[in-house]
């Protein structure tokens, strides 16, 4: 409103609907991307530049025991201190850090693009220690300025304990491959030497490094045929045994 000489007054009006409509419609993407960031089901939480926390989900209050109230806010690496017991950085700040002491704590790093992706193992938990897998990346405004950083974290330490097992249980089996007294060859489904054990070198006279990789050298070529077959059967998970087949050694004689 403008008031003139003459006493009388000016009011100029502006229509801001679609304005308002725009800041409603940004609070509500907002509040969205909080739900969802809640609801995700690993443990996740989202800091700010000045890296104080700004959202710290369900499944991180499980996973750390420490709840949103008692962590909203805080900066000066706070968010440390459930994971390591201690104030410091961690993944998310080499968002926008490059720190080599930190990346060489990571039993896998890499970089992709703008997002890192690790595992570790973490000794702090409530639960007791865990094998983690984790990934952060930055935030950034319309103009492509970073605002925060976000970090998602995985308990994997179920997966890894089954990857050690069968791991474990593989070199026992190799073990007693080797140690064979019987010949204990295997082959991919293209027919060619993956194993070849000690027994094996003994009875046929190739050693392991003239084999690996190609096709069997006991084979003549009239055998091939017979061989291509039996190896089908196996791809095709049938068992067989007992069967009597003529071999050749290295040297030329024959072996049955």
């Amino acid at each position: 409103m403008v008031k003139l000489n003459d006493g009388n007054k000016i009011i100029t009006c502006e229509d801001i609907t679609e304005r308002r409509r725009a800041v409603r419609d940004l609070r509500l993407a907002h509040q969205q991307l909080w739900d969802i960031i809640e609801f995700l089901p690993d443990a996740t939480f989202v800091i700010d530049k000045d890296r104080r926390v700004i959202a710290w989900n369900k499944a991180i209050e499980e996973m750390t025991g420490v709840f949103k109230q008692d962590i909203m806010g805080k900066g000066d690496y706070a968010y440390g201190i459930p994971f390591y017991g201690k104030a410091r950085p961690i993944l998310i700040d080499l968002v926008s850090d490059n720190d080599e002491e930190i990346e060489t704590l990571y039993n896998y790093f890499v970089r992709k693009g703008d997002t890192i992706y690790v595992e570790c193992n973490i000794t702090h938990l409530p639960g007791g220690p865990a094998f983690i897998w984790a990934k952060a990346t930055p935030l950034l405004d319309n103009d492509g300025n970073v605002v925060g950083a976000i970090e998602s974290i995985r308990d994997i330490t179920d997966r890894k304990r089954s990857e050690e097992a069968v791991e474990v249980a593989n070199l026992k089996l190799q073990a007693l491959i080797r140690a064979s007294p019987l010949a204990i060859l295997t082959f991919d489904l293209a027919g060619r030497v993956l194993s070849w054990n000690d027994a094996a070198e003994r009875i046929f006279g190739w050693k392991e490094d003239e084999v690996l990789g190609r096709l069997p050298p006991f084979l003549m070529p009239d055998m091939m045929h017979e061989f291509r077959s039996l190896i089908n059967i196996a791809a095709q998970g049938k068992f067989f045994a007992g069967l009597e087949l003529q071999r050749r050694k290295k040297d030329g004689a024959a072996i049955e």
